[in-house]
């Protein structure tokens, strides 16, 4: 059986690296979940019992697999990447190919 592989993104509207992060996913055709950590209470609380007292920096991208969406594991986090290092990921988990 195949593994169930996404990307989460936490971020908020008012943080200019969350848009850019998400406008290259967008650009790129890539299927993401964003949560919007300001926007969206569930949202926050998720991310914060996700990371604890650790550093709030976002945008904060999930790479996950598993065997389904009630078992996902996360096999890459990626915090405030600049455009090359999002792209070389997607690269490198096959999200893209170029």
């Amino acid at each position: 059986m195949d593994k169930i592989r996404d990307i989460v993104m936490y971020g908020n509207a008012g943080c200019s690296d969350c848009r850019r992060s998400k406008q290259l996913l967008e650009l790129h055709k890539v299927s993401f979940t964003y949560r919007d950590v300001e926007a969206d209470p569930d949202a926050d609380k998720e991310f914060r019992e996700l990371i604890g007292n650790d550093n709030r920096s976002l945008p904060r991208l999930l790479f996950r697999s598993g065997a389904d969406t009630a078992h996902m594991s996360i096999d890459e986090t990626l915090i405030e990447p600049s455009n090359d290092k999002l792209l070389r990921e997607l690269r490198i988990h096959h999200w893209i190919i170029s």
